[in-house]
């Protein structure tokens, strides 16, 4: 069993350290500034159809664009029946899920083969907790990515696995098929992790592990559960974003593709070159990983969890350029796709330092430089105040929805909902007596 190796140097436990205070500042921070009431898509949540109809399966699986945010609805419901739908609680739970995935990927790198010092996925995973995705962290309607993520990331652990339980599998299986439903890149992810487990399980079957009767029932399984929600949400897209469509043929698809890439190392700048240099940064561990299984170097279980994340997240961004890299190339740094390309830095280096073990000084090399590079181009992503603007635009914003209530005002709110009136989302909340109304109505 591979354990846990503690920060042997001292740069290693200054990233420990650094690592720790960023995490609390985030946190600090934006909970400090969240303020309990809706902002833009979340406006949504208030529509006749939607929450106010309660439960309805028509709410949670009817479209959000094109994206499918069952997980994110049902939250939705979830905390109003707790607490009146409190944004700021939404938020909590949130940083809860990303706080959690970042202990997950530092765990993989620490589980890889050649007992990793636990610096090494610690410093890379400094540069998660930048401001580069912040509106994924203040918005928290943006649980759909967080919730994506999260799934797929507990469907990676649970699905490979030594012991290879049935109830372990399944279990991964549906919380693959939860990652399906959250977001429009789910299925992208879990499509990789289909592929990358059915592998895992023919190779332990041609090596003897396990008899036909258990690798047949149990890649069934699987299959139908995770096949059968891509094929679910597939054919539930609407016509409209199928014609939209750019597919890998065109050059538009994969200039957005490696500038979202390169976003998610912080570089901010839209240039193809920048892109295929932090992809190839990417794919190239993997690549000679692959190329030594010929030599008779299985992969270890850690791993194929590892290859699983990064191809998984790959995918994501992929489905991204599917559906946005016939507008504006601009639109690959949108601040909220960071957060899916920004966890192939750590689990890409965790890569490099497992390839490279044996070369120790090369390691070095190469981890000094992806450090340097992201040290670089994250430089100017470390806006903190970006947290309390928004909590002050909001705050300042509220007296449009006091003088409503109040028979003051129209519910003409831009800044809150950029277009038209909210007053019907208004009269729904009152009725609804939701936290937000409640408490400005108590003033």
């Amino acid at each position: 069993m591979t354990q846990m190796s503690l920060p042997r140097t001292v740069p290693f436990r200054t990233a420990w350290i650094l690592l720790i205070a960023l995490a609390c500042t985030n946190v600090l921070l934006i909970l400090h500034s969240a303020v309990d009431l809706p902002y833009w898509d979340e406006w949504e949540v208030l529509l006749p159809d939607a929450l106010p109809a309660g439960l309805t399966w028509d709410w949670l699986f009817a479209r959000h664009n094109e994206h499918l945010v069952v997980t994110t609805k049902f939250l939705v419901w979830l905390l109003y029946k707790l607490n009146g739908w409190n944004l700021v609680s939404h938020v909590a739970l949130n940083l809860l899920t990303w706080l959690a995935m970042v202990a997950w990927v530092i765990r993989l790198g620490i589980k890889q083969p050649g007992n990793m010092d636990s610096g090494i996925p610690a410093a890379f995973s400094v540069f998660i907790f930048s401001t580069i995705f912040h509106e994924n962290l203040y918005w928290a309607f943006q649980s759909a990515f967080h919730l994506c993520l999260f799934f797929f990331f507990i469907a990676v652990e649970l699905l490979f696995d030594e012991k290879q339980s049935s109830r372990r599998i399944l279990t991964g299986a549906a919380f693959a098929a939860l990652s399906i439903f959250s977001m429009s890149f789910g299925p992208g992810s879990c499509a990789v992790l289909l592929l990358s487990w059915l592998f895992f399980k023919l190779v332990r079957f041609r090596a003897g592990r396990e008899n036909s009767t258990r690798f047949l029932c149990q890649a069934a399984a699987v299959t139908i559960v995770i096949g059968g929600s891509l094929a679910g949400w597939v054919i539930s897209l609407p016509e409209t974003n199928q014609s939209s469509i750019i597919w890998p043929d065109r050059l538009s698809f994969w200039n957005f593709f490696t500038n979202q890439i390169s976003w998610g190392f912080g570089i901010g700048t839209t240039s193809f070159l920048l892109g295929l240099l932090c992809f190839l940064i990417v794919i190239l561990p993997p690549a000679i990983r692959f190329s030594e299984i010929r030599a008779g170097r299985s992969l270890e279980i850690a791993e194929y969890k590892l290859f699983t994340a990064i191809f998984g997240l790959l995918a994501a961004a992929a489905i991204f350029a599917l559906g946005r890299s016939g507008g504006l190339l601009s639109a690959s740094k949108f601040s909220r796709y960071a957060e899916v390309t920004a966890f192939l830095v750590p689990l890409s280096a965790i890569a490099w330092a497992t390839v490279l073990n044996r070369l120790p000084l090369l390691r070095k090399r190469v981890l000094v430089g992806i450090w340097g590079l992201c040290f670089f181009a994250y430089s100017d992503d470390w806006q903190f105040r970006t947290y309390s603007n928004h909590g002050r635009d909001l705050k300042n914003n509220e007296s449009c929805v006091r003088d409503y209530y109040a028979g003051k005002g129209p519910a003409i709110c831009p800044a809150l909902y950029p277009t038209g009136s909210i007053a019907d989302r208004l009269d729904a909340a009152r009725k609804l007596n939701l936290s937000f109304y409640r408490r400005l109505r108590s003033r």
